[in-house]
């Protein structure tokens, strides 16, 4: 099952860096759409990829119902992939500002964290809630 030239023993692994997705110019591929570490999706302040990662993935099994209805001929006028195509707008608008990197200092910012409880609030609520520093 594995291509030549893989070695079992040794599996090779990689961080998906913090905010990839923003960078990312297309998710779809034909009849594919990248979701979690495959489409880089992270959050850019905390480098925490679970929650974005099933958060890509149910906006994705919305985009794959919609485009198995086309497919089926229920929905006139779209194909399966245009369909597909609709998580480009899906993910942006409802995860972009919760995977962009906030637009603080966090060198600067770190320190108070440890300090200063009302920074420390804010820092959780946006680690938690995708909330704006």
């Amino acid at each position: 099952m594995l291509p030549k030239g893989a070695n079992a023993a040794r599996p090779a692994g990689a961080v998906i860096p913090a905010g990839a997705a923003i960078e990312f110019d297309n998710h779809v591929g034909k009849r594919t759409i990248l979701v979690g570490d495959a489409g880089g999706f992270a959050a850019a302040a905390t480098g925490e990829g679970i929650y974005p990662g099933i958060w890509s993935a149910s906006i994705a099994a919305r985009s794959i119902l919609e485009a198995l209805a086309a497919d089926r001929g229920e929905k006139k006028g779209t194909t399966c992939q245009d369909a597909l195509l609709e998580f480009r707008n899906a993910w942006r608008r409802e995860m972009a500002s919760y995977l962009q990197m906030p637009n603080v200092n966090l060198a600067f910012l770190l320190p108070l964290v440890f300090t200063n409880q009302e920074i420390a609030d804010r820092f959780a609520r946006a680690f938690l809630f995708g909330e704006n520093l």
